[in-house]
C-alpha cells in the first residue's frame, strides 16, 4: 500500500518532464541526431552499403533544406547567413565524396542531386562520365538534371 502511495506521489514529477523531440526508432543507439556533416561524409565514402545509403539520404535532405533556406530567407537575415554557412560546410564536405560516389550504384543518384544543388561546377566532367556509363534511366535523369543546373549556374 505504501508503495502505491509513493508511486502516486511521484507521478506528477515524471509527468512534468519535458517531451523529447521525435527521432527515428534507432536514433539513440546510432547517434543519428548528433551526427555532423563530416560524420555523414565519412559514411558516404566507406562503411556498409546501408550506411552509404543512409548517409546519402541524410546529406541530400540537408542539402535540399539549406538550398531552400538560402533562397527563401530574407536577404541579409541571420537565418540566411546561417544557411550560407551550412551550405559552405556541405559544399566542402560533400563535393569530393560525391564526385567519387557517382560510380557507386546505391549513392549515384543522391550524389548527382547534391552536386547539382550545391552548384559544384568542378564535378561536371565526373557527371558527364557517369551519364555516359549509367544504365538506369532514373539515375541518368538525375545526372542530366544536375548537369543542366550546373550549365544554368555557370556564366
Amino acid at each position: 500500500m505504501t508503495l502505491l502511495l509513493a508511486l502516486l506521489l511521484l507521478l506528477p514529477v515524471f509527468a512534468a518532464q519535458p517531451a523529447q523531440p521525435a527521432l527515428p526508432p534507432n536514433a539513440k543507439a546510432s547517434g543519428y541526431a548528433d551526427r555532423s556533416i563530416e560524420d555523414w561524409a565519412r559514411d558516404l565514402r566507406g562503411g556498409s552499403r546501408a550506411e552509404r545509403k543512409l548517409a546519402a539520404r541524410e546529406l541530400r535532405r540537408q542539402t535540399r533544406d539549406v538550398s531552400r533556406a538560402v533562397v527563401r530567407a530574407p536577404e541579409g537575415s541571420i537565418r540566411q547567413l546561417e544557411a550560407w554557412q551550412t551550405w559552405d560546410d556541405l559544399y566542402n564536405g560533400v563535393v569530393r565524396p560525391c564526385t567519387v560516389g557517382l560510380t557507386t550504384p546505391e549513392i549515384a543518384r543522391p550524389c548527382a542531386q547534391m552536386l547539382g544543388m550545391l552548384q559544384a561546377t568542378e564535378a561536371t566532367p565526373a557527371l558527364e562520365a557517369a551519364l555516359a556509363a549509367e544504365p538506369r534511366r532514373r539515375t541518368a535523369r538525375a545526372i542530366r538534371a544536375a548537369l543542366d543546373s550546373l550549365a544554368e549556374a555557370s556564366p
